[in-house]
């Protein structure tokens, strides 16, 4: 089983959210907006759950919805999907990212549009 992390604001008409296995919501309100992720006050974090049978399926979907400069992740023990507009990365999970296929994934979100400062290094920091 995937789970995956998807903010709504990250998407021009996030109802789709609403066709998938959603596990939780949270809610998290910024005090002090300004220098924050695109300047958004509140955003609503959804974790997802995704079959092995329905990750490919959910992570083109999200790849067509999701907006410039943003990213979604669905993980398992064993693989990680990091998801950008029309743009799909599938690599291995790891300790510490340092496989090929993750400095690939790196280098695309920054010139994509992703903030360095927002792309995870290990393990710790997508869970």
């Amino acid at each position: 089983m995937y789970t995956g992390y998807l903010i709504s604001e990250s998407f021009e008409n996030p109802e789709f959210l609403n066709k998938l296995k959603v596990k939780k919501v949270e809610v998290e309100y910024f005090k002090n907006a300004k220098g924050t992720e695109k300047d958004l006050k509140v955003w609503h974090l959804f974790e997802v759950i995704a079959s092995e049978k329905d990750i490919l399926k959910t992570s083109k979907l999200v790849s067509e919805k999701i907006k410039f400069g943003w990213y979604v992740h669905f993980y398992d023990s064993k693989r990680l999907y990091v998801i950008f507009t029309n743009k799909i990365f599938i690599f291995p999970m790891e300790t510490t990212f340092k496989s090929e296929e993750y400095k690939e994934c790196f280098k695309y979100a920054i010139t994509h549009g992703v903030e360095k400062k927002y792309m995870f290094k290990t393990a710790k920091e997508i869970k």
